[in-house]
């Protein structure tokens, strides 16, 4: 199976084994931001992919999108397909001064 396609059973399968690591920067962007890890765990069970990037080193990485209640919040991950474990890089809530409307699109520069 090719990960690189994010696929959700997969990845929320490592979850719930605990295969899974935060990144410090991703602790210290939740802690700054004022979001708790359980929300950002809530976001990983129930998510969309909106980006990816297959060659990413030294894994491939995919911006994904969940919600806290009302609010969305991204998440980036990094999946490690040999060691079947995912990387919890960073967190944040999108704002519409970087994304469109529904929070799933960029803004274009």
């Amino acid at each position: 199976m090719d990960l690189f396609d994010f696929n959700k059973a997969l990845i929320s399968h490592f979850l719930d084994k605990g295969c899974f690591d935060w990144r410090l920067h991703a602790l210290e962007r939740a802690a700054e931001r004022g979001i708790s890890l359980d929300h950002v765990m809530e976001t990983l069970r129930q998510w969309d992919v909106l980006e990816n990037e297959h060659d990413r080193k030294p894994f491939p990485t995919a911006l994904i999108m969940g919600w806290n209640g009302q609010q969305p919040i991204h998440v980036v991950v990094a999946v490690d397909e040999d060691k079947e474990w995912v990387y919890i890089i960073t967190v944040y809530e999108p704002d519409l001064d970087h994304f469109e409307p529904g929070f799933r699109l960029r803004k274009k520069p």
